[in-house]
């Protein structure tokens, strides 16, 4: 009796598509129930949602505009550029919330 599965190999760039699409989804899907249930600041529900939308961005032009050179580039350099964005309102959201609690700065 044979007992060991055989699975057919990773596809790479499947397998890409899926975690970046997948976060990205996330970060949206979260996002929004946050929106929804108003737990947190308009700020950081703009970073999150701006990471998510830039993610699934990214990961759709990876996808279904690798024919389209020029517009596969564009599309896939902005989902970058709006996940950046995004993160960075995140960061300074979180540093500016530990100065108002008092939080000493770190130095390295």
């Amino acid at each position: 009796m044979h007992l060991v599965a055989e699975f057919a190999p990773i596809d790479r760039e499947a397998l890409l598509h899926a975690v970046i699409g997948g976060g990205g989804a996330v970060l949206l899907a979260y996002a929004l129930y946050v929106r929804a249930t108003d737990r947190e600041a308009t700020r950081q529900v703009s970073g999150l949602a701006r990471c998510g939308a830039g993610f699934l961005a990214s990961a759709g032009a990876s996808m279904y505009l690798r024919d389209h050179l020029v517009l596969g580039a564009v599309v896939s350099l902005g989902g970058t550029l709006l996940a950046m964005s995004g993160m960075l309102t995140l960061l300074r959201d979180r540093v500016e919330r530990g100065h108002r609690r008092g939080a000493p700065r770190r130095r390295h």
